[in-house]
């Protein structure tokens, strides 16, 4: 199931068990709000799937990371965000943790039980100790907690495409 239950460490907080090798930096934080505000281009095509039921994140995302220069696309639930993955294909998904229904732990494991190489990064507003702690991590990438930072988030994505900075 994806990696060995140890992600990227966030804002000096490790996951239980230990850092993941790839933890150089932490993911965004808490802190900025979500602007539309974006950089020069580099996503050289990168497609990346954002799932949240809140329809201003998912129209804020979209903004921000196809002025980034990424492929974006949305989708309002799990099952639906399933769904579109699988017909489209996507180099990384970024998913809410708690929407009705499928929630973004069940949607993170069903992805990487198919494709474990897809990156696989969890938004939330929850705690960071809950989800630092929770055994699902091994699941996702990367966890960032709302509100988001883009200029964090950007940094992340570059980092997970190795894309030059």
């Amino acid at each position: 199931m994806g990696k060995t239950g140890q992600y990227r460490q966030i804002d000096g907080f490790k996951p239980e068990g230990g850092q993941n090798p790839r933890a150089q930096s932490g993911c965004a934080g808490k802190g900025d709000e979500i602007s539309p505000l974006v950089t020069v281009a580099h996503g050289r095509n990168k497609r990346i799937l954002i799932v949240d039921d809140d329809a201003g994140i998912r129209s804020a995302l979209l903004v921000a990371l196809s002025g980034m220069g990424y492929e974006a696309a949305a989708a309002s639930s799990g099952s639906e965000a399933l769904n579109v993955f699988l017909r489209n294909r996507y180099d990384l998904v970024i998913t809410d943790l708690q929407m009705p229904g499928m929630d973004g732990w069940t949607l993170a494991s069903l992805i990487k039980d198919r494709f474990p190489n897809i990156p696989v990064v969890l938004m939330t507003g929850q705690e960071k100790e809950d989800v630092m702690k929770d055994p699902r991590g091994n699941c996702i990438d990367c966890a960032i907690f709302k509100p988001l930072k883009l200029q964090e988030l950007e940094k992340e994505l570059k980092e997970m495409f190795g894309i030059a900075q």
